[in-house]
């Protein structure tokens, strides 16, 4: 029979049987955000991409890799964001090597795949940044010879950095999340009806009522 003249419940048994996707079906997806200079243009480095799909409750996507922070905060950050100023002293103290300009993000379980298993290891600054012995000044940029000291405080440097830190760790949940949904497309493409009906166009092939391919030996008696 032509795949056309097979009951519903024939055609869903003949793709779920037949329609698998290629095992690169993935690699499209993936060259998308891995190495990607968009991507990177935000801030956020993907190395790997983990994912479970996509029928069950607990499907999702998740990556690991570098969030590059100077990056992040001169993509979002823009001249009237209400905390402008103070991240402007932020990449002043990263630029001035005061603390590390990478997170990194990591996934917390081997087991759930998808972002909300996501976590990020924390920057760590020398705890003198805001001692009160820190006489050091910044050699560079528009706070060239202020106090490090001084502008630290005045930023709430600890508050701040952990307000990035959530807010890193949510932006690259969101991009895994985006990540799935592609994923999650792609392979519904692969998988859909019509492509089914070219893979069946491009070999010939023919079905008995159930859905069952048949071989060519049968298509020729006309089983």
């Amino acid at each position: 029979m032509e795949f056309e003249d097979l009951e519903q419940n024939a055609k869903h048994n003949a793709i779920s049987k037949y329609g698998d996707p290629p095992d690169d079906w993935y690699e499209s997806v993936y060259s998308q955000y891995i190495g990607d200079k968009a991507v990177e243009a935000t801030g956020m480095f993907v190395e790997h991409i983990h994912y479970a799909g996509f029928h069950s409750q607990g499907d999702g996507a998740s990556w690991t890799g570098l969030v590059n922070i100077d990056a992040f905060i001169e993509h979002n950050v823009t001249p009237t964001h209400p905390n402008a100023g103070r991240y402007m002293v932020l990449l002043a103290l990263m630029q001035e090597e005061w603390f590390g300009k990478h997170l990194r993000i990591y996934t917390k379980s081997f087991v759930c795949c998808n972002s909300s298993c996501m976590g990020l290891e924390s920057t760590s600054a020398p705890a003198d940044v805001d001692s009160d012995y820190n006489e050091a000044v910044f050699a560079h940029g528009i706070f060239q010879g202020a106090s490090v000291r001084d502008l630290t405080r005045s930023i709430d440097f600890d508050h701040l950095i952990n307000d990035l830190e959530e807010w890193v760790l949510a932006e690259a949940k969101s991009l895994a999340d985006e990540i799935y949904v592609a994923l999650r497309d792609e392979y519904e493409a692969y998988t859909s009806e019509e492509t089914f009906k070219e893979i069946i166009y491009i070999n010939g092939w023919r079905f008995d009522s159930k859905g069952n391919l048949l071989t060519e030996e049968e298509v020729s008696h006309g089983i």
